[in-house]
């Protein structure tokens, strides 16, 4: 994938995301633990939980069988393997980077 379009992803995707998340999480939580009523606490919560989720639920709405099902079926990239390097003793790393 092209710099721009990982630019333009992260722009446009993770970055209102994100800042919905940092906006809503922490007055979310806020307005549960003011909450006096367990019923009130359920359905506050679950209020909290229809708006995090939009997202998830307008894809699930507005795309097609054939976008679900690619999306369904990505495979995860391996980001960072260090299991070789924690089963290495001390004197193993020491005499490689020496």
């Amino acid at each position: 994938m092209p710099l721009g379009w990982k630019v333009l992803n992260a722009v446009l995707v993770l970055v209102p995301k994100l800042v919905l998340w940092l906006a809503l999480v922490p007055s979310g939580v806020h307005y549960l633990m003011e909450t006096a009523g367990i019923v009130d606490v359920l359905v506050n919560a679950m209020a909290l939980t229809f708006v995090l989720d939009i997202d998830e639920l307008l894809f699930a709405q507005l795309t097609t069988v054939a976008t679900r099902h690619v999306m369904e079926n990505m495979e995860e990239l391996p980001l960072f393997d260090i299991s070789t390097e924690e089963e290495e003793e001390d004197d193993e790393v020491l005499e490689r980077y020496q």
